[in-house]
């Protein structure tokens, strides 16, 4: 079976990602205010009843010009785990994991922030976020856990580290959070889709 043939979620992940960007960006391919409001996440669309905005995010971008860049990303992460793991496996670890890190950040982190009536938390719950790498962060825990002997924890380390430098730099820090919750949940769940998924497709 050839690399692409056990890849079909990846490709089909890039694909609908890039036919995102193309027809829903704005001038200088960067990505439209009333495109991401509508489908992008925030949390309160917990109360205005947009759940679906939590799937739908995942295919934009704040940046599609930076497209190739999210290609290669998905194909190291996503790509990588469906390689390894197969189809099923890779599907359930990377939308659980882009699920459940944003909920739980949403509401671990931006609710209480919200509740306090603080600026940052009434900012923060009306800030509609796209992307895929919640998803893709939970598919590098996932396939990286899975290696052997000293390369386990040379690329482990070497992702905590890039995430800890990440977080202090002047970047988005609500992303950065996100990516730290995402990668060892996506660890957990790796160990319980084994157990539904044990056979490599």
């Amino acid at each position: 079976m050839s690399t692409l043939r056990r890849i079909p979620f990846a490709l089909a992940l890039i694909a609908a990602i890039g036919v995102v960007a193309l027809t829903t960006s704005g001038p200088g391919f960067t990505s439209r205010p009333d495109e991401v409001a509508h489908w992008g996440f925030a949390l309160h669309d917990l109360w205005t009843g947009r759940f679906w905005s939590i799937v739908t995010a995942a295919f934009f971008m704040h940046r599609p010009y930076l497209f190739p860049v999210t290609a290669v990303f998905v194909l190291a992460s996503a790509g990588v785990h469906e390689w390894r793991s197969g189809t099923r496996r890779a599907l359930g670890v990377f939308w659980v994991g882009d699920i459940a890190s944003t909920l739980l950040l949403a509401l671990l982190l931006v609710l209480p922030l919200h509740m306090s009536g603080t600026d940052i938390g009434a900012t923060l719950a009306h800030a509609d976020d796209v992307g895929m790498s919640g998803g893709g962060f939970a598919c590098l825990g996932a396939w990286m856990i899975g290696l052997r002997g000293r390369w386990r924890w040379a690329a482990i380390g070497a992702v905590v580290a890039f995430l800890a430098v990440d977080l202090f730099s002047p970047s988005d820090m609500e992303a950065d959070l996100l990516h730290m919750v995402a990668f060892p949940l996506g660890m957990a769940l790796d160990r319980g889709a084994r157990r539904w998924f044990p056979r490599q497709e």
